[in-house]
């Protein structure tokens, strides 16, 4: 996955956590300290960004919101992004 902004690193944290944790649903937390987990694309600002950045995913309609803070990946973005993982393993 190629991550260029706050919102690729987003993606690709939540894909992180839906496909190779297996959580269908996560945090605003969660999805923060999958970002740190990638120190060559993460930085700093991105974490002021993030609420903007969820936002702008969930009106997009690749993340959805089902709670303060509680967000899964939409079943559109999950169908886009399975064969990119089966490609990259």
């Amino acid at each position: 996955m190629g991550v260029k902004k706050t919102g690729d690193l987003v993606i690709a944290a939540a894909a992180q956590l839906t496909f190779v944790q297996q959580k269908d649903k996560f945090t605003r937390d969660d999805i923060a300290a999958e970002m740190k987990a990638a120190p060559i694309f993460f930085k700093q600002n991105m974490i002021g960004n993030l609420t903007a950045t969820l936002n702008t995913l969930t009106k997009a309609d690749r993340l959805n919101q089902s709670g303060k803070d509680v967000y899964a990946l939409s079943s559109s973005e999950r169908t886009s992004l399975e064969p990119k993982l089966a490609q990259s393993s």
